[in-house]
């Protein structure tokens, strides 16, 4: 597959619906793109919408698409009946499943090998890649950024790759800087992984392989989260307390309250600060809104 066409795929497949209609299709992307994503199975029909957004009264309203003389229409009482043009009730959507092959046979996965789904269309368990030698499973994520996939990624991670890190591909782009996986699992953005000097899509797997380095050398924590290399090759040590901590906020992967974090950590210290008070690593790695509510950054 092209490596542009690729992109366009992600893009709409980190939509909330993965899907587009005629219309915006058409206003978006070229003849030639779209018969492209036709022909390569990327885009496939879905139901047609079964309402229709319309102006009236300089005011955006959705009305139910009906049929209408032999066509479709919707009914509002300003003006009456309204003959809806086929290309805003036609849609398509992203062929998931042919979106997972893809990214598949480009990590090498061997092609008798089927994805697991971990929750309905939005994150699945790839199979095992070869990265640098190393054999490391790997997980698509799509809409990271929703609730019910962040957790769902995060408990499937606890439960299943505490000891056996997992390579997370991401189809995102804005992740926010807070989101952190459990234990030695590693985030890489679909973006970042694209190999962009290839037309055909190709993903640099020696860059993958780099980001799932396991060592203090790499940056991220340590096994136990008693060492910290940040991203511009500081180096933190903690004590045990500390460390109970940050995994906990590390393992959260978002903002919680630092009471939450010091009860979940065990320790009887109700406010953060008081523990790293004195602490260089503190004004460095941990961010907060200024009403108690804690995340790390590194």
């Amino acid at each position: 597959m092209e490596t542009s066409l690729f992109k366009i795929i992600c893009a709409l497949a980190e939509t909330s619906s993965a899907k587009i209609t005629a219309q915006n299709l058409k206003e978006r992307h070229s003849v030639s793109v779209s018969e492209k994503l036709f022909a390569s199975n990327a885009l496939i029909k879905a139901p047609h919408n079964q309402d229709v957004d319309a102006i009236v009264d300089d005011e955006e309203r959705s009305y139910a698409a009906q049929r209408h003389n032999d066509g479709m229409a919707y009914f509002s009482p300003k003006a009456g009946w309204t003959t809806i043009d086929n290309e805003d009730l036609l849609v398509f959507q992203v062929n998931l499943d042919m979106l997972l092959r893809v990214v598949m046979d480009a990590l090498g996965i061997l092609v008798n090998v089927q994805p697991e789904t971990v929750l309905d269309s939005k994150v699945w368990f790839l199979g095992s890649a070869w990265l640098n030698k190393r054999e490391t499973p790997v997980i698509l994520g799509r809409r990271l950024i929703d609730q019910d996939s962040a957790e769902t990624l995060r408990n499937y991670l606890q439960d299943k790759h505490s000891h056996d890190p997992a390579l997370v591909l991401a189809i995102s782009s804005n992740i926010p800087a807070y989101f952190q996986l459990p234990g030695q699992s590693r985030l890489v953005l679909m973006n970042d992984a694209i190999d962009t000097q290839s037309q055909t899509l190709a993903l640099n797997t020696q860059y993958l392989a780099e980001k799932m380095g396991a060592s203090v050398d790499q940056p991220g924590f340590s096994e136990g989260f008693r060492i910290l290399k940040t991203h511009d090759d500081q180096v933190f040590k903690f004590s045990k307390k500390k460390a109970s901590v940050l995994e906990v906020m590390h393992n959260a992967g978002k903002p919680m309250h630092q009471e939450e974090i010091m009860a979940q950590s065990g320790s009887v210290q109700n406010r953060l600060i008081d523990l790293f008070r004195n602490d260089p690593a503190r004004k460095i790695i941990f961010k907060n809104d200024g009403s108690g509510n804690y995340w790390l950054e590194y």
